[in-house]
């Protein structure tokens, strides 16, 4: 009977992980399909052609996490950046998608704004004279958040330091009006406010409020030739209320965004089509990679090139554009098939000597100066009208610099794949898949518990009749028995499970003068309940390295425990180096929880938050508490409880 229920549950998981599969990744992460009733709209003229004419660029340049403590190559290089590299690409607007400073303590676990950071973040702006250059967009990150009791607090230095902050607390809306059209820039706030101290600030939230503001954007924007929208947090990063900032961002051409750092360089090229329509593109990181953005729009195609600091020359090519990012549905792209030139921006502080562009690996020409960075190359579109070609270009400069750029294009439509990996990242609801994990690992600890101290009634614990690898798992199911069927191990296990789930983490400073208190749910701090999404992910490790790992080794010990005692061995004091050998994953258990209490707690928010702390500090005293338990079972508690029969675990 219970071999049949087990398996039952078993198939029935299966089952759910595979509709999860299919309802939360398969069908998110799918590519969009083209709206072609609207592509016939998309060919009116003008043309791509040889004048320097319906075109702009703008920079982006994102998590430059100005540091008072680390590296200020940081600061002397964006002071670079926005000198030479400003002077030879004169973007008409910079966009700097958040973390403008590190605010992080010399130790990197505690947090706070230091005012030094900002000034070093204004005095770039001020020396460099980039304000008077070109149009500066800053927007708040999460560390220009840390420990920010409100917009309206002192902390907020983002107020007094940014080149927006004295006219924008908030989201807020530029309007670029050029010869040839209106072209509208949206910057999302997603910070949280009040925003707690790290780490709990890493996922972005936006009120409803906030969304009706940003959806007020988005109608003002509607008859703009295109909208970009840019803000710190990844889509999949911000938690708010249906339908969502994607809804609002509908109508848009792009997203652009940092924050994630390509993952360390895991997905240098973090960027997807929504499903609502526009592109979404994370940048990397200014801290570590010296990344920035230069963005075009020829004829009201987007096209964009993420480049490493000091490289020279930047090639962009604009028309054809890269078939990957193409937006048929909302974009002129039949524009590209009527062109006559093929069209790019080279950028150097040097004069460029060469400009060399072949398609299909065949030579097509050199292109020639148009104007300022603008080369163009007479072409025949039609004969590419047909599949996905490559066109290759390679600029040199008087500098002795070489560059070569290679970009797939399509004139049909074909469509192309983003990577798996960036379509999984920025296409799921993240917030979602955390509270996912969370329910399911905390399921996988209780509900076998629960079932074993149902069950105990019986006589004997019928196993899976299995052989090999079910052995491994008939083992675990022993050990899970064991916990379940004594007293003081099975309750307080379970107390703990539902206690993370539902009672407070810790009590500490989550801003500094304010105490605060964390749940799974969110924190509660200066009156004010911040969902935080990261707690999910946290209460999900802490299930899968603490409470099952203590629940298996407290079975196992059981056990031992109960060998002995039927064979009568003299329980003997141990030795130290036998202590260790037998209980080295219980002294780990320990160590770690001790370790993270410091380290993620301590350090974060305070001594309060350490001592006041069930979740990590007090989770080391319970697995003390059930080490001592299990090993001081009696022989009259065993001769009490049904035992497993492990001949029958063993043969079925």
């Amino acid at each position: 009977m219970k071999s049949s229920i087990l398996v039952v549950l078993f198939l029935a998981l299966v089952i759910s992980c595979g509709l999860l599969v299919k309802i939360f990744i398969t069908d998110k992460i799918r590519r969009p399909v083209i709206n072609t009733s609207a592509l016939s709209s998309r060919s009116a003229p003008p043309f791509p052609g040889a004048k320097e004419d319906n075109i702009f660029w703008f920079a982006q340049v994102s998590d430059l996490h100005f540091s008072i403590f680390y590296d200020p190559a940081r600061v002397s290089q964006l002071k670079e950046f926005c000198s030479t590299h400003i002077d030879a690409i004169k973007p008409k607007l910079v966009l700097v998608t958040g973390d403008l400073t590190d605010a992080k303590h010399k130790d990197l676990q505690g947090s706070g704004q230091f005012q030094e950071e900002w000034t070093l973040y204004n005095d770039v702006l001020k020396e460099t004279g980039v304000l008077k250059k070109t149009t500066w967009l800053d927007i708040r990150g999460n560390h220009d958040a840390f420990d920010v009791p409100s917009l309206t607090n002192q902390k907020n230095f983002y107020r007094t330091y940014s080149a927006q902050g004295k006219k924008h607390f908030h989201s807020y809306q530029h309007v670029e009006v050029l010869p040839f059209g209106k072209y509208i820039f949206n910057a999302v706030d997603a910070c949280p406010n009040p925003g707690p101290r790290r780490p709990f600030n890493f996922f972005g939230m936006l009120t409803q409020d906030s969304l009706d503001t940003l959806e007020e954007f988005a109608q003002a924007s509607e008859k703009s030739n295109a909208t970009i929208w840019f803000g710190h947090y990844p889509t999949s990063l911000i938690g708010m209320p249906g339908p969502g900032l994607r809804h609002v961002m509908r109508n848009g051409i792009a997203y652009l965004c940092g924050h994630l750092h390509t993952l360390a360089g895991l997905v240098p090229k973090m960027h997807t089509l929504q499903k609502e329509g526009y592109l979404e593109l994370e940048l990397g990181d200014w801290k570590d990679n010296r990344m920035y953005r230069v963005v075009a729009m020829d004829h009201d195609l987007m096209s964009f090139t993420d480049v490493h600091f000091d490289t020279w020359p930047i090639i962009l090519v604009t028309n054809p554009k890269d078939a990957l990012y193409t937006l048929p549905d909302r974009e002129p792209t039949g524009r590209m098939l009527k062109s006559t030139h093929i069209r790019l921006l080279v950028f150097s502080p040097g004069k460029i000597l060469s400009v060399e562009v072949s398609i299909d690996t065949v030579q097509v020409g050199f292109a020639k100066q148009a104007k300022g960075p603008l080369y163009v190359l007479a072409w025949n579109p039609t004969d590419y009208s047909k599949g996905v070609h490559t066109i290759k270009v390679i600029a040199k400069d008087s500098l002795g610099n070489s560059t070569t750029v290679e970009q797939s294009f399509s004139l049909d439509h074909t469509v192309l794949d983003f990577g798996l990996m960036a379509r999984l990242v920025l296409m799921l609801d993240l917030n979602t898949v955390g509270q996912t994990l969370y329910t399911v690992a905390m399921l996988t600890a209780l509900l076998p518990l629960l079932y074993f101290r149902i069950m105990k009634e019986r006589k004997t614990v019928n196993c899976l009749h299995l052989r090999r690898f079910f052995d491994v798992v008939n083992e675990i199911l022993r050990r899970i028995y064991y916990v379940s069927v004594y007293n003081n191990t099975f309750y307080p296990l379970v107390i703990y499970i539902v206690y993370i789930t539902i009672g407070p983490w810790f009590i500490g400073h989550v801003l500094d003068g304010h105490v605060g208190l964390c749940f799974l749910f969110g924190i509660y701090v200066n009156g004010t309940l911040i969902p935080s999404n990261l707690t999910y992910v946290y209460g999900f490790f802490q299930i899968l390295m603490f409470v099952i790992p203590l629940i298996l080794y407290t079975g196992w010990c059981i056990q031992h425990h109960l060998r002995n005692l039927k064979k009568d061995k003299a329980m003997d004091k141990p030795t130290c180096k036998n202590y260790i050998k037998d209980h080295w994953s219980f002294l780990l258990i320990v160590f770690l929880q001790v370790w993270f209490a410091y380290g993620g707690f301590f350090k974060a928010y305070g001594t309060m938050a350490f001592l006041l702390g069930p979740f990590r500090t007090w989770s080391a005293v319970l697995a003390i508490y059930l080490h001592r338990n299990a090993l001081n079972v009696e022989r009259q508690e065993l001769e009490m409880k049904p035992e497993p029969s492990e001949q029958q675990c063993k043969h079925g």
